[in-house]
C-alpha cells in the first residue's frame, strides 16, 4: 500500500487595504519591498484594492518620492504629516464603507482581512460590524485580521461595534517610532487576547526579524487549521428550520441584532 501524500493546508485568502494617499499597487510593493509576500507566500493568497475616493491633498513626502501614482484614501486625515496630533475627519468614509463590504462580496469568501493605518482602521471597521452583528452577516466571517501601524477609529456610526472587545483574532504589528504607535496600542487594545509585534522603525510596513516573522507564521499558522463558518443569515436560517423541526437545542437564547447599515 502506497503511502498516502500529505495534502498541505489551504492557502488563506486575505483582502488588503492600504494606507492614507498610497493603493493597492503600492501597498503590494510596500509587501514585496521587505520580502513579505515572499516570506508569507506558502501561507497567504493577498488581494489588494485601492480606496474609490482619489487622494484629496498632498503626498507624503516618503510616499510620493518613492511609488508612482495614482494615489487613493479611504477616509480625510488632517494634520498627518506635520508631527501634530492626528484628526480624523473622515470625509467619504461612508462611501468606502459600502465599497468594501462590495468589494468582500465580490471578491471573497476571504479568511481574513489586513490593512495599513488608516487601512487597519477600515479593516477593523469591518471585523467589528461583522462580529457585531450589524453588517456583513450574508458572507463567512473573517477568521482574523493583521494590521500594520493602524489606528482606531473614533467615528460615531462605528462606536457600537466597539462597545466590548472584539471577538476576532488579530495581529498587530506596531512601530516603537511611529507616530501613530499610541492610536495603534488603543487598536489592540479594543480586540479580545491580541497578538503584537513591536519592531523598531516607524510608519512603515516594516522588515521582521526572524523571531517576528516566526511569531507572525505562526499566528497564521493557527488561522489555517480554523475550519469556515457559513455566513450568520445561512447559520440563522438551519437554527430556525431546526426550531420548526421541533429541535430547538441550536437556537440561541436571544434573538440576534439585526443589520443597520447594509
Amino acid at each position: 500500500m502506497q503511502e498516502q501524500r500529505q495534502q498541505l493546508p489551504r492557502k488563506l485568502r486575505v483582502l488588503c487595504l492600504h494606507s492614507w494617499r498610497t493603493s493597492g499597487a503600492i501597498f503590494k510593493q510596500q509587501f514585496r519591498r521587505v520580502n513579505l509576500d515572499a516570506a508569507l507566500a506558502d501561507l497567504l493568497d493577498l488581494v489588494f484594492i485601492t480606496a474609490p475616493k482619489p487622494a484629496s491633498g498632498p503626498i507624503p513626502e516618503d510616499v510620493a518620492g518613492t511609488f508612482e501614482g495614482p494615489y487613493y484614501e479611504w477616509f480625510t486625515t488632517e494634520k498627518a504629516q506635520d508631527g501634530q496630533e492626528l484628526v480624523f475627519t473622515y470625509h467619504h468614509i461612508l462611501e468606502s464603507e459600502a465599497f468594501i463590504m462590495a468589494k468582500i462580496r465580490e471578491l471573497g469568501p476571504f479568511d481574513g482581512i489586513c490593512g495599513f493605518s488608516q487601512g487597519g482602521a477600515m479593516a477593523s471597521i469591518m471585523v467589528a460590524l461583522q462580529r457585531a452583528g450589524l453588517a456583513l452577516q450574508d458572507v463567512p466571517p473573517f477568521k482574523f485580521v493583521l494590521f500594520f501601524g493602524s489606528v482606531l477609529t473614533t467615528h460615531p456610526r462605528y462606536l457600537p461595534a466597539f462597545k466590548e472587545r472584539v471577538q476576532v483574532p488579530s495581529c498587530h504589528i506596531i512601530g516603537h517610532k511611529d507616530y501613530v504607535k499610541e492610536h495603534g496600542i488603543a487598536l489592540a487594545r479594543s480586540f479580545e487576547a491580541p497578538i503584537v509585534i513591536m519592531h523598531s522603525r516607524g510608519h512603515i510596513v516594516p522588515p521582521l526579524l526572524r523571531e517576528q516573522l516566526a511569531v507572525l507564521r505562526a499566528f497564521l499558522t493557527a488561522m489555517q487549521n480554523v475550519p469556515p463558518q457559513q455566513p450568520h443569515v445561512q447559520q440563522r436560517q438551519q437554527q430556525q428550520a431546526a426550531a420548526a423541526a421541533g429541535d430547538s437545542s441550536e437556537l440561541d437564547p436571544l434573538e440576534p441584532p439585526q443589520p443597520m447599515w447594509e
